[in-house]
C-alpha cells in the first residue's frame, strides 16, 4: 500500500512551477496526495481546457480553451480534491504583461472582445493608445482573454 502523502516526494515543488488546477480544486499539496490520475476529470471537461499535465495530474491550459465553470470535473472525480462548487470556484491574479501590443502603440482590444463578463476594458491615454484596465471583482478567471492575446502577453496566476 502507497501512503498518499509520500507522492510529492517525486513531484516539483510547488513553488518552483505554478500550475492551475480546476477549479474548486484543494490547496496543492492536498491535491497531489489525493489525486490518482485517473483522468475522469479531463475526460468530462467541456472545454477542454483541463489537460494531464506533468506527472499525469490534470492541470488547466488557458492556451486551449477557457472554464466554463460547469463543475463536471469535480463531479465525476472519486478522490476528495474537490470543495463545494457552490463556493467561487479559485482565486486568480490576470496581468498583462509588458509585451501587451497596446504597450507597443498598437491598438488591439482582443482580451477585452472574448470577455463575456466585461472585466476588461481600455483606458484612454493622453497622446497614445489605450491600456488594457481589469476589474479584479468582476473577472471571474475562466482564461477566456488569455488565448484571444495574439502576442501571448496575458498571464493568470493563483492570487497570493
Amino acid at each position: 500500500m502507497v501512503d498518499p502523502s509520500r507522492r510529492r516526494l517525486f513531484t516539483v515543488h510547488a513553488s518552483a512551477v505554478t500550475k492551475l488546477r480546476a477549479p474548486w480544486s484543494v490547496p496543492e499539496a492536498a491535491f497531489t496526495d489525493h489525486c490518482s490520475r485517473c483522468g475522469k476529470c479531463v475526460d468530462a471537461c467541456e472545454t477542454g481546457v483541463l489537460i494531464k499535465g506533468t506527472a499525469g495530474f490534470p492541470e488547466i491550459d488557458f492556451q486551449r480553451a477557457e472554464c466554463s465553470f460547469c463543475g463536471q470535473c469535480a463531479n465525476v472525480c472519486p478522490e476528495p480534491i474537490f470543495t463545494n462548487t457552490a463556493l467561487t470556484p479559485w482565486h486568480l491574479t490576470v496581468t498583462f504583461q509588458s509585451h501587451c501590443l497596446t504597450y507597443q502603440s498598437v491598438a488591439c482590444q482582443s482580451c477585452k472582445d472574448f470577455c463575456d463578463v466585461g472585466a476588461i476594458s481600455f483606458m484612454p491615454q493622453a497622446g497614445g493608445i489605450a491600456t488594457p484596465q481589469l476589474a479584479t471583482t468582476q473577472c471571474t478567471g475562466c482564461g477566456a482573454c488569455v488565448a484571444a492575446c495574439p502576442v501571448n502577453a496575458i498571464t493568470i496566476n493563483p492570487q497570493g
